[in-house]
């Protein structure tokens, strides 16, 4: 079986790609690259199968979240603001006006659409 490749956006100005075959999947990104994929390839919405172990042993792990947001639309907003929050933070510092008037934003938007 031919690896499979994805190229990913960068994090923190690195490159992160994965490699994928043998009918497995495994990664040391978390959830970043999980996100990725899902973007990729909308992971999380499509349908999927399964592909014969080819050695050794399959161990697989599943897990469900929930978000406190339900609006997909919401929740990428979010995504978004708080992915440039971290950038502006690590170029401009935590302290800086700009990173702490977006990080409270990012605060009050959680507040008003959380379904709690």
């Amino acid at each position: 079986m031919v690896p499979q490749t994805f190229k990913f956006s960068p994090l923190a100005r690195r490159v992160v790609e994965a490699q994928f075959s043998g009918g497995h999947i495994s990664n040391d990104a978390g959830l970043l690259l999980l996100r990725e994929i899902d973007r990729t390839i909308g992971l999380s919405t499509s349908l999927h199968r399964v592909t014969p172990v080819l050695s050794g042993v399959r161990v697989a792990a599943f897990f469900w979240i929930q978000s406190m947001v339900r609006s997909h639309e919401q929740r990428e907003l979010l995504f978004d603001l708080d992915s440039s929050v971290q950038s502006l933070s690590m170029k401009s510092g935590s302290d800086d006006e700009d990173v702490m008037r977006l990080s409270g934003l990012y605060h009050k938007l959680i507040q008003q659409w959380a379904d709690t």
